[in-house]
């Protein structure tokens, strides 16, 4: 299953180098992680919504690949590709960090939903699995 793209822009802070003077390997993953967010507060499952639900999002699996540095400053776009469902709890996205339109780093993850009352694993919810199936219908 392929996606339509969302896409956010950000620029590479201070806090986020490491001694080499460019972003550290971690700040990656946390573009990443609030691009996640901002997707899912976009289709409709904001984080409010999300704790209304007693629903937590969660990461069961974090894959990184680094290609190319982002230095201090320089504007970078984070995609959110809703790759599919792995059974009825789990699922995967992948995120492209672009500087201009060079491939920097790709991060695929494996996400699924605590439910915050249990903690256990929680189906995912309706509204997500239409999404999935207007995704594939795409």
């Amino acid at each position: 299953m392929t996606s339509k793209v969302f896409e956010k822009t950000y620029s590479a802070l201070w806090a986020d180098l490491d001694p080499n003077s460019h972003m550290r390997h971690t700040a990656y993953n946390d573009y990443a992680a609030q691009a996640r967010v901002d997707y899912l507060n976009d289709i409709g499952f904001s984080m409010s919504m999300l704790k209304s639900l007693h629903l937590g999002p969660i990461l069961l699996k974090e894959e990184t690949e680094f290609y190319k540095e982002i230095n201090l400053g320089e504007p970078f776009r984070v995609s959110v590709h809703l790759l599919g469902r792995d059974g009825e709890k789990k699922f995967w996205m992948e995120h492209h960090l672009m500087r201009e339109e060079i491939l920097c780093a790709r991060i695929r993850v494996l996400v699924a939903f605590l439910d915050l009352k249990t903690r256990k694993m929680a189906p995912i919810p309706d509204g997500l699995l239409k999404k999935f199936a207007e995704e594939k219908d795409s």
